[in-house]
């Protein structure tokens, strides 16, 4: 997606708004294409990991030292002083001026203008970006001053805001209106850049807000957040200083800086700006650690080992299953039960449908059948529903086959509420009723198997380490173990993505499973097990297929879609 047309001028690229498939353990789930290097390391934007610096301490230390002696060099040239003081000199003069009584006094006024102004212009900047992202009339309200302010010079901002205000508040406002756009710029660059369909996700399971804000928005928008931050602060000091140097406050590095230069003490003036240096790089790498620490906790540690496997969000202690010999046997044990219950057979007679007798395990019962009745919908000249009639009997399996690109993921996009038909009407469905499974797993990417699951447990929003024992649960029955659960979606495989998908479909109790090819990508002998886990959690079906065994091995009742819409036109 394009930024270059509106107040952002921040490029930014997007997929479409699908989860991409791996292909390898070393391709990645995730929204993100390209990569930024952010505090000083090469951070892979598919994933948020952050790899090692590209130079080691000790080759950038030698740059460094390469550095000083071509200084030395040049002082030593040009023999004054005056014009180039070497970097000894400069050294001995800093030291001398650190223990004046004016030098922590002008620091720290500097410092206190400058951030004030840094974390208030953040705050204004990061709320201009989002308005501008998801409202048009902000959008044409605030683009041209936003590009105004960008391209006016500094020296006439500050020239013009000492005739309008006192002298102490410039810098404070410059570096104000310096930071304002870049933030505005990435946030913008951070909403584009995050998954429509993770936040279609998450809507459909009714996460709530501050959830979906930490889990989904934060994670996905810490590159760019980052990026801007790192870029705002610099200029920050830059602005800064050079605002203090016009505006000349009390108790001030730039008043220094601007006496050093009225009365030709070069020296001076190198000492104070080695100051601003070492200030500005203290103060971002104490950015970078906590961007880091907030970044590690919004990703659930996404190396592998997730943050909450062990605790809850309460900071309680979670026992697994599995962790002893108890566990094991009797996973074993169920596991054998599965086996021998998951002899596939394609005689119909042999399948389990779902019947109003059975007792299902922690799915709602739905008390009634739900109906689409007339449902249209066409994608610009294209029908591709039309007047649709389709009853899901309560306690049953329906399974809707057809052919590629007829409409069967449309029917379950108007189910859960993704797709809005243009007429018809939805009978006896009511919201959070469905738990759909998707072709694309719409996992979250730098969270484990197993937060996957629990974040969407009703159990999760008050009883997090319940969440996560049945979580573990439900993951092992489909023949994921604990180190598989521990792993994000990038280090699995596409199956056993697909039944982490299903299992967070299973964990949310819903009446209405909606299942979208939910079997592609497993062996026969597992697509077996995770059936008989489906048919053993769920209440009712809709399952879309292509595949005719697995519909006769649910029980279901089977429906061709175009035979569905003939019959609507009475053809």
């Amino acid at each position: 997606m394009q930024n270059s047309d509106r107040c952002s001028t921040y490029n930014v690229g997007n997929n479409g708004g699908k989860v991409n498939k791996p292909s390898s353990s070393n391709n990645t789930d995730g929204i993100y294409n390209g990569s930024k290097h952010i505090c000083g390391a090469h951070t892979d934007r598919k994933n948020g990991k952050g790899s090692s610096p590209r130079f080691s301490p000790l080759l950038r230390a030698t740059a460094v030292v390469f550095w000083l002696a071509v200084w030395q060099f040049g002082a030593d040239a040009v023999g004054t002083e005056v014009l180039l003081p070497s970097p000894l000199a400069v050294l001995r003069r800093l030291f001398y001026l650190i223990r004046e009584e004016d030098f922590l006094a002008s620091v720290g006024g500097s410092l206190c203008r400058i951030m004030a102004g840094y974390l208030l212009a953040v705050l204004l900047g990061t709320l201009i970006g989002y308005l501008c992202e998801r409202s048009r009339t902000a959008e044409l309200l605030l683009s041209p001053l936003l590009s105004i302010i960008t391209a006016t010079p500094v020296a006439s901002i500050i020239i013009l805001t000492l005739v309008w205000i006192g002298k102490q508040l410039v810098p404070s406002l410059i570096v104000m209106l310096i930071v304002i756009p870049v933030v505005a710029s990435h946030t913008r660059a951070g909403l584009a850049g995050i998954d429509r369909s993770l936040v279609s996700l998450c809507r459909i399971y009714g996460l709530p807000r501050t959830v979906v804000l930490r889990k989904l928005y934060l994670p996905s928008m810490l590159p760019d957040l980052s990026a801007g931050l790192s870029t705002a602060l610099g200029l920050a000091w830059k602005s800064g200083v050079a605002a203090e140097v016009l505006a000349v406050p009390l108790h001030s590095i730039g008043a220094n800086v601007y006496r050093s230069k009225l009365y030709l003490e070069t020296t001076d003036l190198f000492a104070w700006t080695v100051t601003v240096i070492l200030l500005s790089m203290l103060i971002s790498k104490l950015l970078c650690v906590l961007i880091k620490r907030r970044g590690m906790r919004a990703r659930s540690d996404i190396d592998g080992t997730t943050s909450n496997a062990g605790e809850s969000e309460n900071g309680d202690d979670i026992s697994l299953p599995g962790n002893d010999a108890a566990d094991t046997e009797n996973y074993a044990a169920d596991t054998e039960k599965t086996a021998d219950i998951s002899e596939y057979e394609s005689d119909a007679s042999d399948a389990k449908p779902i019947g109003a007798p059975k007792k299902h395990v922690g799915a709602a019962a739905l008390t009634h059948d739900i109906a689409l009745r007339g449902i249209c919908k066409s994608y610009g000249d294209k029908a591709v529903l039309y007047e649709l009639d389709l009853t899901l009997q309560a306690h049953r399996v329906t399974a809707l086959t057809g052919a590629s690109g007829i409409g069967k993921s449309t029917v379950m996009g108007v189910l859960c509420g993704e797709v809005k038909p243009d007429s018809g009407e939805l009978l006896g469905l009511e919201p959070g009723m469905c738990a759909p499974v998707f072709q694309e797993q719409r996992l979250l990417p730098w969270h484990s198997a197993l937060d996957n699951c629990a974040l969407f447990s009703p159990l999760g929003k008050k009883r997090y380490a319940e969440a996560l024992r049945e979580a573990s649960e439900l993951l092992s029955s489909l023949g994921l173990d604990e180190q598989a659960q521990q792993k994000t979606p990038s280090q699995l495989s596409g199956g056993m993505n697909q039944r982490v998908a299903i299992a967070r479909a299973l964990i949310s109790h819903r009446p209405l499973l909606l299942l979208d090819e939910p079997f592609r990508g497993l062996d026969p002998a597992l697509k077996r097990r995770v059936i008989q886990v489906v048919l053993r959690h769920s209440d009712t079906v809709l399952l879309i297929t292509h595949s005719s065994e697995e519909a006769e091995y649910m029980g279901a009742d089977s429906y061709r879609l175009d035979e569905l819409m003939k019959h609507s036109k009475g053809q």
